[in-house]
């Protein structure tokens, strides 16, 4: 231990030279403010000076000493004196760097002293040193004076990194290439992980890979001199080798922390997911897009393609920062097509269109030739899948908005459309392959200020556009405003037969071509009913009709007559989903209430009996715009857990795991 005083003392008494010219440069500074011409208050100009001055002369002597301490003193075997000491080698390496260390602290310090003394604004300088780095206060995951924070060790790093680069040029060409190597690995993994990560917005991550390889190259450099010392001794090629050694592996070791990490974070699982926070999306006939934060720490946003009767899970990409939250994927009405955007590996101008063929066996997900503008609203399939619809944004709010109609095989735009500004509520439609209907503006109910709606109605073959009064319920649906009701391959216009001012029935059109369906009687005119269905699956007819007597829903069969009347509660009705042989179906009323929000009913319709009995148990509908010839219904549970049910099975069952809930986090006001 007096040996390692004894060196610390003589490096630093043979600086005393170099602590007078510090403390002559902090004279300098704290006379900065008497020199003519400057106008700055004489705190922030000494402040300025002071800071400038002195993280460029601690730079400066950080890579002077981290060029001679070891390797220079090494070469002119400076350093072979103190090994003829009493002294360890590893003693020899802590008192020279810490000397070092010493000596730059005490001359930056001397730097600053004499306008301290004379008063100086450092803290306005060191706000003004951030934002020069970009690093201002309010900077995303950066505290205020961040740069300031980080100064030491960049000169700690400096100092560090100068005794390789010293070493290397004065030994073998062959270990200054082992030494370019490591840093590049480290380079490399901060990188590839930063890349891995970034689309992901996983800022914590980020952040932890960023720590483990700073960290990693100063215990790299720092193990690297020690063995360079203790090792390698007085021999330069010797040293250069350990030294080498040491980087290389500390190195592999960073890249392979770095990146592991990185590909673990980005690929969960579905077990992976944190219930408590985790939304949902029915696509029919068979899916579910589950989407949350991951694990408990809520490290990032991941999304899954779930199909809950067999548990298979599908990962999904990163969803674009700017999309329109709710619509993560889309299905079209056949059910044969479900796609979705990913922003992962894409640049910042855009994201790609993946989609999954429900009917490919191995369940192979193909990377379609369409890209997407970063400025997208939503998107929209249409009804066999083989088109998509995006809605882009061209400025801010109040500025013009684009639609881009491509084919999703070949990536080729059939339609790009200008239209003015639309602040977009509800879902847009792709109603066929000659129509795109986009609702826009807000209700009165809405919580934001109140705009007047309007469906604007595109025709594609055209390039035309025309505006139609939206007078959207709760919730907005745009089928219900245009009169389409859902079949198993698109879309039907369910058209009022009127005798006076009373309706006698609906006649069901083709949405192109206008032939008739069906004609569907009712067994007592109504006035200004509300109508909204769905064509089962073995092609009949599910009308939810209101009016001023009562909600009910109406089976008709194909030829028109209607079978069953079943009695809903009183309000707007629309079916969430049918089972598979069509006799059940799921059915969400809505009765509005003056004093309040909406009240909520959810009933099980057996049309074989022409019953409907009420589904209890606190639910909550989680996906109020409902799914496309959907086979089950996702719910919030009264303790906030994601429940699916199945009408053919009748059965209510968990989607997530019981592990996946923690009591802290759970929603207490759903």
């Amino acid at each position: 231990m007096r040996g390692f005083a004894l060196l610390v003392r003589r490096d630093l008494v043979q600086r005393i030279p170099l602590f007078i010219a510090s403390f002559a440069m902090g004279l300098f500074n704290a006379c900065v403010p008497f020199l003519p011409g400057t106008n700055v208050p004489d705190a922030e100009l000494r402040g300025a000076a002071g800071l400038i001055t002195a993280l460029s002369w601690a730079a400066v002597l950080a890579v002077i000493f981290g060029g001679s301490i070891f390797t220079r003193d090494l070469t002119e075997n400076r350093l072979a004196f103190d090994f003829r000491l009493p002294v360890r080698p590893g003693a020899i390496w802590a008192a020279r760097l810490l000397a070092a260390i010493a000596t730059i602290a005490v001359a930056a310090g001397l730097v600053l002293a004499p306008s301290a003394v004379a008063g100086m604004d450092l803290a306005g300088a060191a706000a003004g040193f951030d934002v020069l780095l970009g690093v201002g206060a309010g900077g995303q995951g950066l505290p205020a004076r961040t740069g300031i924070t980080l100064a030491p060790l960049a000169i700690l790093a400096l100092l560090l990194l100068a005794n390789p680069v010293a070493l290397a040029s004065r030994a073998r060409q062959a270990w200054a290439g082992v030494d370019m190597i490591s840093f590049a690995l480290i380079g490399f993994a901060g990188y590839w992980s930063w890349q891995t990560l970034r689309p992901w917005e996983a800022h914590s991550a980020i952040w932890w890979t960023t720590t483990v390889l700073v960290g990693a190259t100063f215990v790299g450099t720092s193990v690297a001199s020690l063995l360079q010392v203790v090792r390698g001794r007085t021999e330069t090629d010797r040293a250069q080798k350990r030294l080498s050694t040491g980087l290389l592996a500390t190195a592999v070791l960073a890249f392979g922390a770095a990146t592991g990490y990185s590909q673990w974070l980005t690929h969960p699982n579905l077990d992976d997911l944190v219930g408590n926070a985790a939304t949902s999306q029915s696509l029919g006939p068979d899916w579910v897009v589950v989407q949350g934060p991951t694990r408990r720490e809520h490290q990032m946003v991941a999304r899954f393609l779930l199909e809950p009767a067999t548990g298979r899970a599908i990962l999904l990409g990163p969803l674009p920062q700017r999309m329109w939250p709710r619509r993560s994927a889309a299905i079209s009405i056949d059910g044969s097509v479900i796609a979705w955007l990913d922003s992962h590996g894409q640049e910042a101008e855009g994201s790609r269109l993946f989609r999954l063929t429900t009917e490919d066996p191995n369940g192979t997900v193909e990377t379609t030739p369409v890209t997407v503008s970063s400025r997208i609203a939503t998107f929209a399939l249409a009804p066999d899948g083989t088109s998509i619809a995006v809605l882009e944004r061209l400025g801010g709010d109040g500025d013009p908005m684009r639609l881009v109609v491509s084919k999703i095989a070949s990536g080729d735009v059939t339609a790009a459309i200008q239209l003015s500004t639309c602040r977009l509520f509800g879902d847009m439609l792709f109603v066929s392959a000659k129509e795109v209907v986009i609702p826009c503006g807000f209700p009165s109910y809405s919580d934001v200020p109140f705009e007047p709606t309007t469906l604007v109605r595109v025709d594609l073959e055209r390039k035309e556009l025309r505006s139609q009064d939206y007078h959207p319920e709760r919730p907005p649906q745009v089928d219900r405003s245009l009169g389409l009701i859902q079949a198993a391959n698109g879309w039907l216009v369910l058209a009022e037969r009127k005798e006076g001012e009373l309706t006698v029935g609906w006649n069901v059109l083709e949405t192109e071509t206008g032939r008739e369906v069906a004609g569907l009687e009712l067994q007592e005119p109504r006035r200004d009913p509300y109508a909204r269905g769905r064509q089962l699956r073995d092609r009949s007819f599910a009308i939810a009709a209101a009016d001023r007597s009562g909600s009910s829903l109406l089976h008709f069969s194909l030829r028109g007559d209607l079978e069953t009347t079943v009695v809903l509660p009183q309000g707007t009705s629309r079916i969430l989903a049918e089972s598979e042989d069509a006799r059940f179906l799921v059915v969400a009323t809505v009765a509005a209430r003056p004093d309040g929000p909406p009240h909520e009913f959810y009933s099980l319709v057996d049309l074989g009996t022409g019953t409907a009995k009420a589904m209890t148990g606190g639910l909550h509908l989680q996906d109020w715009y409902g799914a496309i010839g959907s086979n089950h219904t996702v719910f919030y549970g009264p303790s906030g857990r994601l429940l699916w049910f199945n009408p053919q099975s009748q059965a209510l069952q968990p989607l997530l795991t019981e592990r996946q809930y923690f009591e802290e986090g759970l929603p207490t006001d759903r």
